[in-house]
């Protein structure tokens, strides 16, 4: 009975596997490489260093809770930029709204200094730059926010051929938010210093009102939505540096 079986082991020939089909071997790439073409937020980039990154990716890669503190930005800056449209006569009503405002000498000197100088004498021209300025960096964010939001879901339902295109249009708007950021903060910043510059450290004279002052909170938010962007553009170069 050994013996049989060395002589079976021996003589026996395995069979080979059945071949390929053509047709099927030269779609299997082609379904891999779809398979890591679909990207979950906040997973790690499936692109080779030097091509266009996918939609659901942009150049902080945002999480979702740092896409919905742009989305909540986005909306403030919108409302509050269609309050002074609403308003109608903003323009022309924020010469005085700055000369009452220096008069009270709560402003810091640096900043008084540079409305007297750049602001007052201009200050239709400037009133115009703020109520728009508000308007397109809320829409800004909130586009920002909302395609990241929605690009995972719609990369994977385009057709292959129309991927690149909304990869293309995400980098855009994803700078043109990071933009609008920019310019947010600037804004929250100086109407910071507006309100006098007024101190954050705990005073009970101010049991009632808010902890924070909200040019001050609005420009923070702003600043850790760059800070995201600036980390994702260095996630990139460090990750091109390597492949090289």
């Amino acid at each position: 009975m050994g013996t049989q079986l060395q002589h079976l082991r021996r003589d026996t020939m395995i069979a080979p596997a059945a071949p390929i089909r053509e047709d099927i071997a030269a779609q299997l790439p082609t379904r891999a490489a779809d398979k890591q073409q679909e990207p979950a937020i906040g997973s790690a980039a499936p692109w080779k260093a030097g091509q266009t990154a996918p939609a659901g990716y942009q150049a902080g890669q945002h999480t979702v809770a740092l896409a919905g503190l742009q989305l909540l930005l986005g909306y403030e800056w919108l409302v509050s930029g269609f309050d002074k449209l609403l308003y109608g006569s903003f323009p022309a009503a924020v010469g005085q709204l700055l000369a009452g405002v220096l008069q009270g000498g709560k402003i810091p000197a640096p900043f008084a200094a540079f409305l007297r100088l750049m602001v007052l004498p201009h200050s239709i021209v400037i009133g115009y730059l703020v109520e728009w300025g508000e308007t397109l960096a809320g829409m800004g964010l909130m586009a920002g926010a909302l395609m990241t939001l929605l690009a995972p879901t719609a990369w994977r339902r385009l057709a292959p051929g129309a991927r690149h295109w909304l990869a293309r249009g995400q980098r855009v708007i994803g700078w043109l938010a990071a933009g609008a950021a920019l310019g947010a903060g600037v804004m929250g910043l100086s109407f910071y210093l507006l309100d006098g510059a007024p101190s954050q450290w705990p005073m009970p004279s101010v049991a009632f009102g808010g902890a924070l002052d909200t040019g001050l909170l609005l420009a923070l938010g702003s600043a850790v939505l760059l800070m995201d962007v600036a980390a994702g553009w260095l996630r990139e170069r460090s990750r091109a540096e390597t492949a090289k």
